[in-house]
């Protein structure tokens, strides 16, 4: 009994590589089927072409604001007046750095608002949202909005 199985297996064996002998035997060459156009399915549609990306957002704003305070002329120093102008601020929960306008002959050119302040390509905005100018360049022109 254990001779017969033996004997199919092996039989079994060789009739299956003698079969994919023969299959590899009749593959032939053909020649590659032509690329079909992409089909979209309804509900979808393709990207425009060229993709164009989306415009970049618009600069962030400053915030200027004008106080109800009086001071005299004598601050103590220009770092003074940024200290006194980012407390105002602070006060008033108002986020970001704040700096005094302030200028003088003995600190100029060294200490000016043209030196020291960023120079942003948005505008300019009171608390209210009113537009004081549109970018540094109005800012410091005679063009104010308001």
């Amino acid at each position: 009994m254990k001779k017969t199985m033996l004997f199919l297996l092996v039989m079994v064996l060789l009739e299956t590589m003698g079969a994919v002998e023969l299959a590899w035997a009749q593959i032939k060459p053909t020649q590659p089927k032509p690329v079909e156009p992409t089909v979209v399915p309804k509900g979808y549609e393709p990207l425009p072409t060229p993709f164009k990306p989306s415009p970049p957002p618009p600069p962030p704003s400053k915030i200027v604001f004008v106080t109800s305070q009086k001071y005299t002329g004598n601050l103590g120093s220009m770092s003074s007046g940024d200290a006194i102008c980012q407390h105002l601020a602070g006060i008033n929960r108002l986020p970001g750095l704040y700096k005094a306008w302030l200028s003088n002959d003995y600190m100029a050119p060294l200490y000016t608002p043209a030196t020291t302040f960023t120079k942003s390509t948005g505008p300019y905005k009171l608390l209210d949202g009113r537009v004081v100018a549109n970018n540094w360049d109005s800012l410091v022109s005679d063009t104010l909005l308001i």
